[in-house]
């Protein structure tokens, strides 16, 4: 059978019956399970091949996104980097020589909320799509080095916004390949070096972002606190075993496909694309590195909501920095797609969702915080509107906005909200 024809095959065998939630154990795949050997390197030399294996893998990516959406609640934007996220962990599999730590950088992904926003259900969930996951509740500088050297992605449950300096120094060097930590082992009375490479995949959950603006930066964050309800009624509070069938399903095929997808990456051409985009707001080398990965391992039909998701990182590590809280608050006024009043306490809610802090946060803006920023950025509250319980309304006009985002050098046309 030739490759293609194999390839073809990959989404065609019958998918299994699912399980009702009340049979077998409600738990989540076994890691055993999430961990199908990978094949070895593919024949996709000639176009067509190429072609298909671009479509397989939109193929692909479409099945696991609208999975992980039955399950737990994302944001459009932030779902689309998760599944991505996901998928781009194989590139750490060994045995795909090609794909074998494609990228020079990997982003942490984290999740933040209150207790019962469904963090510990986003990272069961995404230990069904990974590669070798590892769940971790009780993380140290050593589990963590160690694991990562195996392999495998790291999921570290309910971490502490100020973790141990030795989780931190691990947790920022984890981020960039070839970094590694030298440790004195001793076998049979003999003391000798052993390195350990800590570049590897992680995925934290807890219930706020970090106090370490350095580690932040190489974080892309979820509020889960600000998910908006979804129709149908709550995500559920724990996966059923119909999850567990469906990942067992899907976890074959994403080992036969992934790598080699991989493995077809030009990074180089990739980080020019980017560059190119004028959907995109203004990057440095640090926010180019978190979000190549993610960008190379995102369809065309997705990249809209991933460029929704690198404006709000921006934005959040703009807050973080302190660098220019105007730039924050006007990118948050697009998002909220320009209307013609702003009340300070709705604006508020807005910037602190795209900054992924939870209005309980000492460092989330407030109504009047906000009115601060407006007043600061040339903005009066309008003396006809009449005073709400969200502020004093600010009265804005389309050329305002135009006028606004030339001074502060950003693009209105490149903040709209999709549909």
């Amino acid at each position: 059978m030739s490759a293609a024809s194999e390839d073809s095959s990959v989404f065609n065998e019958a998918q299994p019956s699912p399980v009702s939630e009340g049979e077998g154990a409600v738990c989540a795949p076994d890691p055993e399970d999430a961990r199908p050997q990978l094949e070895s390197e593919p024949d996709d030399s000639s176009i067509e091949a190429g072609a298909k294996l671009t479509e397989l893998y939109g193929r692909l990516f479409d099945k696991v996104y609208e999975l992980s959406g039955r399950y737990v609640g994302f944001t459009d934007p932030f779902r689309v980097a998760h599944t991505a996220w996901c998928l781009g962990t194989w590139s750490f599999g060994t045995v795909n020589k090609q794909a074998y730590q494609r990228f020079g950088h990997y982003p942490r992904l984290q999740v933040t909320g209150m207790k019962g926003t469904g963090k510990s259900t986003a990272a069961k969930v995404t230990a069904g799509f990974c590669y070798m996951p590892e769940r971790l509740g009780l993380e140290t500088p050593a589990t963590i080095f160690r694991l990562a050297d195996d392999g495998c992605t790291l999921l570290l449950d309910e971490m502490d916004t100020q973790p141990h300096p030795d989780v931190r120094k691990v947790l920022r060097l984890g981020f960039e390949r070839g970094q590694q930590i030298p440790r004195c082992e001793t076998v049979k009375g003999q003391i000798y070096v052993e390195k350990y490479n800590v570049y590897a995949p992680v995925f934290i959950s807890g219930q706020g972002a970090f106090d370490d603006d350095a580690l932040q930066s190489r974080t892309i964050t979820e509020n889960m606190s600000r998910v908006p309800e979804r129709e149908n009624g709550n995500w559920p509070p724990e996966l059923p075993a119909s999850f567990t069938v469906a990942t067992n399903w899907l976890a074959p095929r994403i080992g036969k496909v992934a790598p080699r997808y991989i493995a077809t990456i030009d990074t180089g051409k990739v980080w020019k694309e980017m560059e190119a985009d004028n959907g995109l707001p203004r990057m440095d080398s640090r926010d180019m590195q978190v979000f190549m990965p993610i960008w190379a391992m995102t369809p065309e039909k997705h990249r809209e909501n991933l460029r929704l998701m690198i404006r709000r990182h921006t934005g959040y590590v703009t807050r973080m920095s302190a660098e220019s809280p105007s730039v924050t608050v006007f990118l948050a006024l697009l998002d909220m797609g320009k209307p013609k009043v702003v009340l300070p306490g709705e604006l508020a809610k807005y910037i602190n969702t795209a900054l992924g802090i939870d209005h309980r946060h000492p460092d989330a803006f407030s109504g009047r915080g906000v009115s601060v920023h407006l007043r600061r950025m040339g903005l009066e509250p309008s003396p006809d509107l009449k005073h709400t319980r969200l502020g004093n309304p600010f009265s804005i006009s389309v050329d305002e906005y135009t006028q606004l985002a030339v001074s502060l050098d950003v693009k209105v046309t490149e903040a709209k909200r999709p549909a």
